[in-house]
């Protein structure tokens, strides 16, 4: 799918059977969208237009399905068709690693002098780490830092991320921040299912793919040009003058 990297699938708790009604569709249904004027037959209210299998409606490309209501591509029925589409269905997720960059910024005394040291770690995982926190650690040996946080796919015990350290003679400082990248890996098969949800309110570790919004079509009545103005007739010619005396 265009849409949809890793294709599409039905929203939790979507009926099994997607129907276009009449009452979906914006009035009035004008063929806007480049073609001729033309109006397609009206159904009774509260009737169905179109209907298909919501499975295999989530795995078409949003984006084609003005070919159901040729010749009106671009009208308001394939408008309504894409809001059904996003009603039902979703993008399903892509699979892949989440690179995480750690990196220390010390400042340590040695011989009397400060030393600026910059050490950069990376770490990568098939989710997202939750819960993030820093130790800072400062003694006569020098300083450090470590962090802590829950990591796929158990997400159930805090455990050792990353760290650093370095030596010297007090005093000493350090900081540290890490940024993080989400590298595709292709889309997620049955040998490869999806990793299990974070607890509680916890973000997803893969994030969908989610479709372009869906823009609502202006519906316009076709325009009537104005009537140019008419001109004024031209005067008429002056009279004549005859010197008959």
């Amino acid at each position: 799918m265009a849409t949809c990297r890793c294709g599409g699938r039905p929203k939790k708790n979507a009926p099994p059977l997607s129907v276009l009604r009449l009452q979906d569709v914006a009035l009035p249904i004008f063929n806007f969208g480049g073609n001729p004027i033309n109006f397609p037959p009206t159904p009774p209210l509260f009737s169905a237009i179109w209907a298909e299998d919501t499975s295999r409606l989530c795995n078409r490309d949003p984006a084609r399905l003005y070919l159901e209501f040729p010749p009106y591509r671009g009208g308001v029925l394939t408008a309504a068709l894409k809001r059904l589409w996003a009603r039902n269905c979703e993008c399903r997720p892509v699979r892949g690693l989440w690179e995480y960059t750690f990196t220390y910024n010390f400042r340590i005394t040695w011989g009397g002098a400060p030393i600026f040291t910059n050490i950069v770690r990376t770490a990568t995982f098939e989710g997202a780490l939750i819960g993030l926190r820093s130790v800072l650690t400062q003694n006569s040996g020098g300083v450090g830092i470590t962090w802590f946080g829950f990591r796929p796919p158990g997400y159930q015990s805090e455990a050792f991320i990353q760290g650093d350290s370095s030596g010297g003679n007090p005093p000493t400082s350090g900081s540290s921040f890490f940024t993080v990248r989400r590298i595709p890996q292709g889309c997620f098969s049955p040998q490869q299912p999806e990793p299990p949800k974070p607890p509680g309110n916890f973000p997803l570790p893969f994030v969908p793919t989610a479709p372009p919004p869906i823009i609502p079509e202006i519906l316009l009545p076709p325009q009537i040009p104005k009537p140019k103005p008419r001109l004024p007739p031209p005067p008429p010619p002056p009279d004549e003058c005859c010197d008959c005396g």
